[in-house]
């Protein structure tokens, strides 16, 4: 079966047939490493062959080879292989101690900043809240000494109710972002750590990401 979708692939791509497009989420991101070291730059095509009993199979191959110059003998690859040795580069894969110093530093620096607006904010709100219950207050204390008409004391005790909510759900809001923000960056710090499980669990386009 190898050798005959080796066969397919090269009539195929010297006979000057255009195979279709395919997707693959490591299309475009990969290089032929003997051409490489041979001082060309080939990326790796994806592509697909149909074998004797008409089922498809997913490869990986040299633009050069494909191009038929004989310049390059990397065999066509098996995109599951391929798959795999990429998945298994992320279990070797480990920054250096400084970098992800610095990188953890900087996140955490952005982080704080961040953590001290939203804390700005949601004393902001807070105190907007003291300041309406304030006027409450006063109103209903007016309204008892009917020292307004009731209709002018209800529309502004309305118009409170109405900026109590949005004090309130602002004060939702940056509560959640704030609890948020240590989540963050703790993902952060273990995604520095160990990237491989985050890959492997990964769906394709945010794999290709």
């Amino acid at each position: 079966m190898w050798d005959e979708v080796q066969r397919v692939m090269e009539h195929r791509s010297k006979g000057g047939q255009r195979d279709r497009v395919h997707y693959h989420y490591l299309k475009g991101l990969m290089y032929c490493d003997r051409c490489t070291q041979n001082g060309r730059a080939s990326r790796m095509i994806f592509t697909k062959a149909e074998g004797r009993r008409g089922d498809y199979y997913d490869y990986f191959a040299c633009r050069v080879r494909l191009e038929g110059k004989g310049q390059c003998d990397l065999p066509y690859l098996p995109a599951a292989q391929v798959e795999w040795h990429v998945a298994d580069h992320y279990v070797r894969l480990g920054l250096p101690h400084d970098f992800r110093e610095a990188i953890t530093e900087a996140v955490g620096a952005t982080l704080d900043n961040e953590q001290a607006n939203l804390r700005e904010i949601h004393a902001g709100y807070r105190k907007q809240l003291d300041r309406l219950a304030v006027r409450e207050e006063k109103l209903l204390d007016l309204a008892e000494d009917s020292a307004l008409p009731r209709e002018k004391i209800n529309a502004r005790l309305r118009q409170i109710q109405i900026e109590r909510v949005a004090a309130e759900e602002g004060m939702q809001e940056t509560g959640d972002k704030i609890s948020v923000g240590a989540t963050v960056l703790d993902r952060h710090l273990r995604l520095l750590d160990d990237p491989h499980p985050t890959y492997a669990t990964a769906p394709d386009a945010v794999r290709r990401d």
